[in-house]
């Protein structure tokens, strides 16, 4: 059972009632849970398949490629004769179908309404239910403390009536919240990280592995490989990422191993940059870099200028990761035989720069690699924090989304490898109709949106403001009134502006 946007820290606030029950029905809570991407689609997927987003689809080749062929684990519990059940609270962005088109067939034996009415004639039939919630916690930090005595009586009835004896329950989230002013502070960073993940089992099936796992460095991968060695009866030793649970997770683990990209990984320990020189050069990079992408992508607009740099921090791993030679596995107690060497050199240094642009006041965090030879470097993840900034537009032109209907859209830019080939080049954006495509949804979040999207609520009129790769500027006769006048609505919506970080201060005044 998952709830979107939830970190394990969020979890503890908000589900005071839940988290009694976790602690006092035995659950084991993850305390070193790290996510493996930035949204729903890139956390849900591994746990779902076992498989990075870029492995098994290509945003630019296939978007109108539905998600049947997906190896999602409820296949296997299918074959296995459990009955199957898949649902989402949110519609209008269920995880597979938002900017994706989602299925042909149903991908499980139920859903909401026909699950409902055939639940009382299969009470003989074991189950795989995957169930997650996203439209109260999507975007409110407070909001998820509504759920908690939803599901903390479904706990207790399941226990009550020991329908626990023979269950395997997880209560997870794919990621900690990742709009509003927290994401601006250091803990938000960590908290975005660090999704919650409590995993209860029956009593013959438990280890003393899953304790010591509590502590160690865990994915949602691990939850796909736990599923696996559960309907199979032993670990699946094939597996290309993660490992069962049930077994013991090595104390050397590391985000490079797992792989996780060092922008999500929470391993390391981040200090404030206190050269502003040095902060002042890298955040103009960004932005350097910024306005590379829309040159490419959109037809007229405004060059972004470095307006503050609200934080910088330096990534770094700790040191007996970077000393860490070997550990001998064959040994039970293998934490206590680690062999330690000369510290590793790293080639590269990261850095956690946040910076807000102008004209727009939009908010990136980016992670940038400087190669500690010669100085070089890299935008490894860039991402659009604040909903709701509002665009400058020139005078004469109107916001157009053209390329996100096809037609005569501008170029879709290039993505770039930054999210480890997850999306690659974002392809052209129109040039005779493709202009549906859009840069690499992990790359920057959430791009180019469609007119059917705008109509769905009024907060996506906000959504279209706040994302600066995906402004196109048209001269206002390629519009027709209603277009244009929906276009206007979006981008006059009124916007709320975070608090100010002055921490750096603003460098170019």
């Amino acid at each position: 059972m998952g709830i979107d946007s939830v970190s394990r820290l969020n979890f503890d606030r908000h589900f005071p009632i839940t988290s009694a029950l976790v602690a006092k029905l035995g659950f084991h809570t993850m305390y070193g849970f790290n996510k493996v991407g930035d949204n729903t689609f890139p956390n849900l997927t591994p746990q779902l398949t076992g498989q990075y987003v870029h492995d098994i689809w290509d945003e630019t080749r296939m978007k109108g490629v539905p998600l049947d062929y997906f190896p999602f684990i409820w296949k296997e519990y299918k074959q296995r004769g459990y009955l199957t059940l898949y649902m989402e609270d949110g519609p209008s962005y269920n995880t597979f179908n938002w900017r994706r088109v989602g299925f042909d067939k149903p991908p499980t034996d139920y859903y909401l309404r026909p699950y409902f009415q055939s639940i009382n004639d299969n009470t003989g039939r074991k189950y795989f239910a995957y169930h997650f919630m996203s439209r109260l916690t999507h975007e409110d930090l407070n909001a998820p403390g509504y759920l908690d005595p939803i599901i903390a009586k479904l706990v207790t009835r399941l226990y009550t009536q020991n329908l626990l004896d023979n269950t395997v329950l997880v209560l997870f989230s794919d990621h900690g919240i990742r709009f509003g002013s927290i994401r601006e502070t250091l803990s938000g960073k960590y908290e975005d990280r660090l999704p919650a993940m409590h995993i209860y089992l029956p009593p013959r099936m438990r280890t003393p592995n899953m304790s010591i796992n509590e502590h160690r460095l865990t994915t949602h991968f691990d939850i796909h490989a736990t599923l696996k060695h559960i309907i199979e009866g032993r670990p699946n030793s094939t597996l290309k990422y993660g490992q069962s649970l049930l077994d013991e997770v090595p104390e050397s683990r590391s985000c490079q191993s797992v792989p996780i990209l060092a922008h999500f990984c929470a391993c390391q320990s981040s200090t404030p940059v206190a050269d502003l020189s040095h902060v002042r050069q890298i955040s103009e990079f960004v932005v350097r870099e910024l306005n590379t992408l829309l040159s490419d992508s959109v037809a007229i607009c405004h060059r972004l200028a470095l307006d503050t740099t609200e934080s910088a921090f330096e990534q770094r791993f700790n040191d007996k990761f970077m000393r860490f030679v070997d550990c001998d596995n064959d040994r039970k107690d293998c934490a206590k035989y680690v062999t330690f060497g000369r510290k590793t050199r790293a080639t590269y240094r990261h850095y956690l720069v946040t910076v807000r642009v102008s004209p727009s006041r939009a908010l990136f965090e980016a992670t940038v690699g400087v190669d500690s030879d010669t100085g070089d470097m890299q935008v490894m993840v860039c991402i659009c924090l604040v909903p709701g900034v509002r665009p400058v537009v020139p005078d004469g032109y109107d916001i157009s989304i053209e390329a996100a209907l096809g037609g005569n859209g501008a170029a879709g830019g290039n993505g770039g490898d930054a999210t480890n080939g997850d999306g690659g080049n974002g392809g052209n954006g129109g040039n005779g109709g493709n202009g549906d495509h859009r840069v690499n949804d992990d790359y920057f979040d959430n791009q180019l949106w469609r007119v059917e999207d705008l109509n769905e609520t009024n907060n996506n009129h906000n959504f279209l403001a706040l994302k600066v790769a995906s402004i196109v500027y048209y001269r206002r006769s390629t519009f027709t009134d209603s277009v244009a006048a929906l276009l206007h609505e979006a981008a006059t919506t009124p916007s709320r502006k975070p608090p100010a970080r002055p921490q750096y201060g603003r460098l170019l005044s």
